[in-house]
């Protein structure tokens, strides 16, 4: 969202900024054309120097950096010849003046925000009544499903339940992206996690044709309840779903690993390496990788937003790692997402 405010010009950008690799023209002062992209790097954050004698200022916001660029700080070494041979009048700036655009662009963005907040919340009332009788699909598709078990029913009571478990897994993920607090609603239940986690792998396995069928692997076991919201699916269900979608060899991988109280559970899928920079904005609202967008794979970005907010409701971490095994294999990598339930 802050990179669409800058670039429609809602916030003012006297100076030139850059967002998300995009570099935004200045109003006043326009990109300088001897900069480059290691000049203006978001890798500091506060004020540095490159080597054409130019300032860039960088600050973060909601996890997004935000680089004010290509400015002139005058020192007190600086001559009026070396002003003139670098042609920087018009880029000089005081820092208090860019400290200042910091400040006022921190307030609108809240406020922006909050607007933005309270309007899809409205848009999303009346979706209470669609979330009613999608519980009510679910809830009767559960009890036929349970009377003989997921792998003995009919191959259309399956889908129509794997179904209703997907447009549970929308609704939900929608009310967390209008709604963040959602997910601590309700208490907190001694839950039997192992359960939960096959039960959600056997449906997202289910595929009504054997050549697109997905074999999910859980590895390792769990002794121990865990004291869970309601909202904790959302996490193996955004974990899953996402495996299921962007793997292109193998089995996917469950692994348990229980220490004490402590539980570890990874998801493993093999498909397109995630470098460090993509691992960094995995969880932005409405993210997608570049490869991801490439596929003919319809997603939104919104559900590792959703697992993050509900992992922080949760004071749960969640980390990724992503490791190239063959280059001569157009760099398949194994990807792991773990959670950290403490």
């Amino acid at each position: 969202m802050i990179k669409e405010l800058l670039e429609s010009e809602v916030i003012e950008t006297p100076w030139p900024i850059l967002i998300e690799k995009s570099l935004v023209n200045g109003t006043k002062v326009k990109p300088s054309p001897t900069c480059n992209d290691a000049c203006r790097t978001t890798e500091v954050i506060g004020m540095h120097t490159c080597k054409h004698n130019l300032t860039h200022f960088t600050r973060e916001f909601s996890g997004m950096f935000v680089t004010v660029c290509d400015l002139y700080i005058q020192s007190s070494n600086s001559t009026k010849q070396s002003n003139k041979n670098l042609k920087i009048k018009e880029r000089r700036v005081s820092k208090e003046s860019v400290f200042l655009w910091f400040r006022q662009f921190e307030t609108k963005l809240v406020s922006i925000e909050s607007v933005i907040n309270l309007q899809a919340k409205k848009r999303f009332d009346p979706f209470h009544e669609f979330v009613k009788w999608a519980n009510e699909i679910k809830f009767y598709s559960s009890r036929l499903i349970n009377k003989d078990g997921f792998e003995k029913s009919s191959e259309n009571l399956r889908s129509l339940h794997k179904t209703s478990v997907m447009l549970m897994d929308s609704l939900d993920t929608a009310a967390l992206y209008v709604n963040p607090e959602s997910a601590t609603f309700g208490r907190k239940r001694e839950t039997d996690l192992y359960s939960m986690i096959h039960k959600i792998s056997m449906v997202l396995s289910h595929s009504k044709t054997n050549k697109n069928r997905v074999k999910i692997n859980l590895m390792g076991r769990v002794k121990n309840l865990h004291r869970v919201f309601e909202s904790f699916k959302i996490i193996p269900l955004s974990l899953i779903q996402n495996a299921v979608k962007y793997r292109k060899c193998n089995d996917i991988e469950i692994v348990f690993d229980e220490r004490d109280t402590k539980l570890d559970f990874s998801v493993v899928s093999y498909g397109d390496f995630i470098s460090e920079e993509e691992i960094k904005s995995l969880f932005k609202r409405g993210y997608r990788t570049k490869k991801a967008e490439s596929m003919n794979v319809e997603g939104s970005g919104l559900g590792l937003y959703a697992l993050k907010v509900v992992a922080e409701a949760h004071e749960f971490q969640v980390t990724v790692r992503s490791e190239v095994l063959d280059t001569t294999r157009k760099n398949i990598a194994r990807n792991i997402f773990t959670v950290s339930i403490y």
